[in-house]
């Protein structure tokens, strides 16, 4: 069946294919609140939170509270419970507060994107911020300033940190997915669209997080073989694309990689990298299951793991713990370990038990490959600490839109009636 052609009136609430969402002022506010968390060229997240807020109530819905956020919130109390064993209370109470705000954002996130172009439009919003700023600056940094870190490519404050410039490129490139592979009818920003995704692949390798690369293969490989393999064209283009992003990544990318089969054993932890991080990693998460051990039902206190581990081994320092569920357990203990997995486990299993082909087809975006990704960062969470990160939550925020904004004079198209894994 043909796409009809679009009448003027989508002409004018179009601008270069991406919906001119329903503006108000709290979709300003959150505008204003994921460019600064998701760019850092400007600081203005507070500012956002508060916009956001006062236009909340003009939204004039139902507060809706999804299930995924009372879970968050429970979390939160548990790690208030916390404060009273903590071993440095002003820390975990002020890590606290920054969390609440959080609470917040998504409170507004998912009562403002309520509507297929508003979610439309804060997609192409991560997108765009994230290919305009991390992706940019980062390769800028590599190529033309020169600055890496061993060799991994890396840019400013939060991604200074290659693993966490890594496992936040793979969200990015799962949201950019969900859009090219659904259908477009601009072609600049389709190819815009195809090209970053291919140069965030590149980045993906470029900061050689194995993490990532795990998450990257188990979370959006099954996903990607199989929408390669449905039609041969697609198989063609993929190959090429590959191709070129494998030819691009520096050679030293590849070397890394291939060491990965010497963690599997302590034996040779020593050699599986030229700076040592995995054997000190290996040193440190022997730490944080000790810590654990001896705090396991309410923790050591919410942001509190590095003087934990100083602590514990004076020779290591104050050192993250590079894996985020021993992070938890460490912090919160047993119990807001669980609290949080659940969490992750209700946002997965509300986005996948929401998503039918009416569903997809009528918001207009393939976000299975949202999903996966998100798969995919939970996988490199074994060797990242990424709970308190931003972008996840305003991510999972996204998959809870997903399956819950209004659809009501959306227009399906038999011809996107399947989703295309």
């Amino acid at each position: 069946m043909q796409t009809p052609p679009r009448s003027s009136a989508t002409e004018r609430t179009q601008l270069f294919g991406v919906p001119w969402p329903e503006w108000s002022l709290s979709l300003v506010g959150l505008v204003i609140f994921a460019s600064s968390i998701i760019t850092y060229y400007w600081p203005l997240a507070t500012t956002g939170l508060i916009v956001a807020a006062i236009g909340l109530p003009f939204e004039h819905r139902r507060i809706r509270i999804p299930r995924f956020l009372w879970l968050y919130l429970a979390v939160l109390a548990y790690a208030a419970i916390g404060l009273a064993t903590s071993i440095n209370a002003s820390k975990s109470a002020d890590q606290l507060i920054e969390r609440l705000k959080l609470a917040a954002i998504i409170l507004i996130l998912v009562n403002t994107i309520t509507t297929r172009r508003r979610f439309i439009f804060f997609v192409y919003l991560f997108v765009g911020c994230f290919l305009l700023f991390p992706l940019r600056g980062a390769f800028f940094n590599y190529f033309i300033y020169g600055e890496n870190l061993f060799g991994r490519a890396i840019w400013n404050h939060i991604y200074s940190n290659p693993n966490d410039l890594g496992a936040l490129s793979l969200l990015a490139l799962g949201a950019t997915l969900s859009i090219v592979t659904a259908p477009m009818s601009h072609r600049f920003m389709r190819f815009a669209l195809v090209m970053g995704a291919l140069l965030l692949l590149a980045l993906i390798f470029m900061t050689k997080s194995r993490g990532v690369m795990l998450g990257l293969v188990v979370g959006m490989g099954p996903t990607a073989l199989r929408f390669a393999i449905s039609k041969p064209k697609r198989l063609i283009y993929a190959l090429v694309g590959l191709s070129v992003v494998v030819a691009f990544v520096p050679s030293t990318t590849w070397d890394r990689f291939s060491k990965m089969g010497e963690l599997t054993s302590t034996d040779t932890l020593a050699t599986a990298d030229p700076e040592g991080s995995a054997a000190e990693r290996w040193e440190i998460q022997k730490t944080a299951w000790a810590i654990f051990k001896d705090h396991a039902v309410t923790g050591v206190g919410l942001g509190n793991y590095p003087t934990a581990n100083k602590i514990y081994r004076r020779d290591l320092g104050a050192r993250d713990t590079h894996n985020t569920y021993l992070n938890l357990a460490a912090e919160l203990g047993l119990p807001g370990l669980v609290l949080w997995l659940w969490l992750v486990i209700s946002v997965m299993r509300g986005s996948k038990r929401g998503r039918t082909a009416e569903r997809v087809a009528g918001i207009g975006l393939n976000y299975v490959w949202m999903e996966r990704a998100f798969v995919g960062f939970l996988i490199a969470g074994l060797v990242g600490t990424y709970w308190g990160l931003t972008a996840p939550y305003l991510y999972a925020a996204m998959l809870w839109c997903s399956s819950n904004v209004d659809l009501s004079g959306a227009s399906v198209r038999a011809s996107s009636a399947v989703p295309r894994r």
